[in-house]
């Protein structure tokens, strides 16, 4: 035996010997390597979303070498420093992922998030980054309009209580008078001065006069 078949087969008796180098799992020559993460499909909502509700985001992501194995959501309040993780599920082992936003972060000004997905592998990606983030808009919670220290304005004020006194106050400062001046009807409507001891203010008033018909 030559010394070229005799070191052919020491060399085999050494990896079938050696686990390291029997369960070797660098790849054949022939093999393809998967070094492409995840595909991301998202689009953010355009529309505010309201105050105080959980907000959903999904997305599609797909991975056609080695398979997605988890996709997660991270997210804040907007003006907040600290992100969230959730993770985003299918429900029906579809691509379709989805995850929920609890309703105490959902607050205005908005939300800010992404979402990474990593295969089998170990590749990853994201949509959005945390110093870039996506953002959902979150309508402000309405107010009821008043007018200046409380008070309502426009059909609440004509039905308000102190609106109500003031017209009763108006109509009591009203003197009604009739009589009869050389055959002449006068009658007439005084406002009675409401300026208490101040003499300077005199009572104002409109007079109809009534003539009997020729």
């Amino acid at each position: 035996m030559n010394n070229n078949v005799h070191g052919l087969i020491t060399l085999l008796v050494l990896i079938g010997s050696t686990p390291a180098l029997a369960d070797s799992t660098l790849p054949l020559p022939n093999q393809t390597v998967d070094i492409s993460p995840p595909t991301i499909e998202h689009a953010p909502n355009s529309e505010d979303t309201a105050s105080g509700k959980a907000a959903i985001v999904s997305a599609t992501v797909t991975d056609i070498d080695s398979g997605v194995k988890v996709v997660s959501l991270f997210f804040r309040t907007k003006g907040t420093s600290q992100y969230n993780r959730l993770p985003m599920e299918s429900k029906d082992g579809s691509a379709n992922y989805i995850a929920e936003i609890p309703e105490r972060y959902v607050q205005d000004p908005g939300v800010e998030y992404y979402i990474e997905a990593v295969d089998n592998v170990g590749n990853k990606i994201l949509r959005g980054v945390n110093f870039s983030p996506l953002l959902i808009t979150v309508a402000p919670t309405s107010a009821p309009e008043h007018g200046l220290a409380g008070i309502p304005t426009g059909s609440d004020a004509e039905s308000s209580p102190a609106a109500a006194m003031s017209s009763a106050e108006s109509q009591s400062n009203k003197k009604t008078w009739l009589y009869i001046a050389g055959g002449v009807v006068v009658t007439g409507v005084l406002l009675a001065n409401t300026g208490g001891s101040d003499k300077n203010k005199s009572d104002t008033g409109s007079v109809t006069i009534k003539a009997p018909a020729p």
